[in-house]
């Protein structure tokens, strides 16, 4: 479909072109800030879905108390821009990363998460290269299953660890949880606070997240901020999910179709599904065991390995001609050796009187084959052989000729 609009980029941008409708995302901005306002919970936004400065001062001045970053690239971007309260919600490890954020901590005010024991034993020299101390709080799994500590027992020891570590303060805890598990997250979090008040320390940073959870806000009692990401944009997920409708995304992609669509050509061999034809190529039926066919496959099965390579080979030719003169040309690498440590020829089967006999022969050194697993299926038990007619013997003749 093109408009207006779509032609106009087309033809000054060029397509594809990521576009921004500014109106919605100030709209967008404006309804959660009022959201958290009326819920009685800070507004702490996750910048990692348009990573702009710009945005981030929009949505600080709508009201939001700082900002939320995934990384530390993202965060030390933020804090070029003025922004002063940084939270960085994933585990920060190594020197080059601890002496980065002590860098960054002597610019803005900054909290990071922490969910083992590695990552805290390094926080500590970001607090020396500051040289003042840095917030830290513990993330917890609350059902999500991707990070965090997984029990309140373990979100508690965590906690005590960081507050016995030199330069790190206990800040409290942040939690991700699942769009229906907000009871079981607050069932988590009284139990790691009463775990941490127990020794001396408090809760003052409890933070949640998701904008699908929107429409949970507020329910976690003692929860202090929530971290809204794609509100700003929106997306399918959001309209799904319900805390959007389709008037509230504000970023578009335009295109251009270069060519229209038509059906695809299939491999007429091809089993998978078509997703242009919508149709598959039926399957082989399977023998029907009551049929010959069918037992001639299960005794063949059963008796796999009864019989030397030789006689399966003579088996097999006689089972193909069924009664008729029929030659069958195996050959077989004449310097190989087979999994029993014995000598590999090639040979040549000839069968046609239905006795399976075998002749064993070199190959011709210009006609060495590739094939090294000449193995077949065995026959069923022996026919009696029929008589050659005109055409089958003089077929065999030649045969036993090569």
């Amino acid at each position: 479909m093109t408009t207006p609009l779509a032609a106009k980029i087309a033809k000054e941008y060029g397509t594809p072109c990521a576009v921004i409708d500014m109106d919605r995302v100030e709209r967008n901005i404006a309804r959660i800030q009022k959201a958290c306002d009326e819920a009685g919970v800070a507004n702490r936004p996750h910048i990692k879905t348009h990573k702009n400065p710009m945005l981030a001062q929009l949505q600080i001045k709508a009201g939001a108390k700082g900002v939320t970053c995934q990384k530390l690239g993202e965060a030390e971007i933020m804090a070029d821009a003025g922004i002063d309260n940084i939270l960085i919600s994933y585990n920060l490890l190594g020197d080059e990363k601890m002496a980065r954020l002590g860098a960054l901590q002597g610019k803005a005010n900054v909290t990071v998460a922490a969910d083992n024991s590695v990552v805290v034993g390094d926080l500590p020299k970001a607090a020396a290269a500051s040289g003042r101390p840095l917030t830290v709080v513990v993330e917890c799994d609350t059902g999500r299953k991707r990070a965090g500590v997984e029990t309140p027992a373990e979100a508690i020891a965590l906690a005590r660890e960081i507050a016995a570590s030199k330069g790190l303060a206990f800040a409290g805890f942040m939690l991700y949880p699942t769009e229906t598990g907000w009871a079981d997250a607050q069932k988590f979090y009284d139990e790691a606070l009463a775990g941490v008040r127990a020794y001396g320390l408090d809760a003052t940073i409890v933070s949640t997240g998701g904008t699908p959870n929107l429409k949970n806000l507020g329910k976690l009692k003692g929860g202090t901020e929530h971290r809204f990401g794609t509100y700003i944009y929106n997306d399918r997920m959001q309209v799904a999910a319900g805390v959007a409708t389709w008037d509230d995304c504000a970023l578009h992609v335009y295109s251009t179709v270069v060519q229209p669509r038509r059906p695809r050509a299939r491999h007429p061999r091809c089993r998978l599904q078509d997703a242009d034809l919508g149709h598959r190529r039926p399957r082989r039926p399977r023998p029907d065991p009551r049929t010959s066919r069918g037992q001639d496959r299960a005794l063949r099965r059963g008796a796999r390995l009864s019989r030397s390579v030789p006689q399966q080979h003579a088996a097999q030719c006689r089972r193909r001609g069924a009664g008729r003169a029929q030659s069958c040309l195996r050959r077989r690498q004449h310097d190989g050796r087979g999994r029993d440590g014995a000598r590999r020829r090639d040979h040549r089967c000839v069968a046609g009187d239905g006795a399976g006999q075998a002749a064993l022969a070199p190959a011709h050194p210009s006609r060495l084959p590739e094939q090294r697993n000449c193995a077949a299926r065995l026959a069923p038990p022996a026919t009696k052989a029929k008589p050659l007619r005109g055409d089958d013997a003089l077929s065999t003749a030649r045969s036993r000729s090569l």
